[in-house]
């Protein structure tokens, strides 16, 4: 005789595999934690991900491509952040060639004209004071350094004139950067008052 079946049998389920699952979970962790080889691991977290889906879809798995994705994107931004810095290292790149030639100076002083030749540059200082000036003088500082030396004599100025200074900075790059100060006095005043200014040009 057949033997009958038991109805109070539970059929038997096959537990999904989750290897796959575990792997992209791993490869995800390493994408977030290792610079570089988190390039790889990032895209192996996406790949045992799409492996498991296609067995059975698993929170673990879903986890590695989260963290797979974000280490895939943090690694690629460092990589780029790192060329770009051995490329300016290493003096491929350099971003001073795309900076404008300007001469700048605060009120009541305009510097509009400047010649850069060698390390030798001349600028012009007009005076728009509304005033004469009975005297000026000019300390330049080479870079980013505070102005100091041998002032330069502007002589006296008058309103709507100006003064040629000439002097002498090291090039950075085939430019020149240089900073100043200027201390004048307006004609019939005995206070000395004070204005700034910059140069940033590329030699011809």
């Amino acid at each position: 005789m057949e033997a009958m079946a038991d109805p109070q049998a539970q059929p038997i389920q096959a537990t999904p595999d989750t290897k796959n699952a575990t792997i992209s979970l791993v490869m995800g962790l390493v994408a977030l934690l290792v610079p570089i080889i988190g390039l790889v691991t990032g895209i192996l977290a996406i790949v045992y991900w799409r492996k498991q889906k296609a067995i059975a879809p698993n929170g673990m798995a879903t986890a590695g491509l989260v963290l797979g994705i974000i280490g895939l994107v943090t690694n690629l931004i460092f990589l780029f952040l790192m060329i770009v810095g051995m490329i300016a290292y290493f003096g491929v790149l350099q971003p001073d060639k795309f900076l404008p030639d300007k001469c700048t100076t605060n009120p009541p002083f305009s510097c509009t004209q400047y010649r850069v030749t060698g390390d030798d540059a001349t600028i012009s200082i007009s005076n728009y004071a509304g005033a004469d000036m009975s005297s000026a003088k000019m300390t330049v500082g080479c870079g980013y350094d505070a102005p100091a030396g041998v002032p330069i004599d502007l002589g006296p100025i008058a309103n709507g004139g100006s003064a040629q200074a000439s002097f002498s900075c090291p090039l950075e790059s085939g430019r020149m950067r240089a900073s100043f100060n200027i201390e004048y006095m307006k004609a019939g005043d005995s206070i000395s008052h004070f204005s700034t200014g910059s140069l940033q040009a590329r030699a011809e």
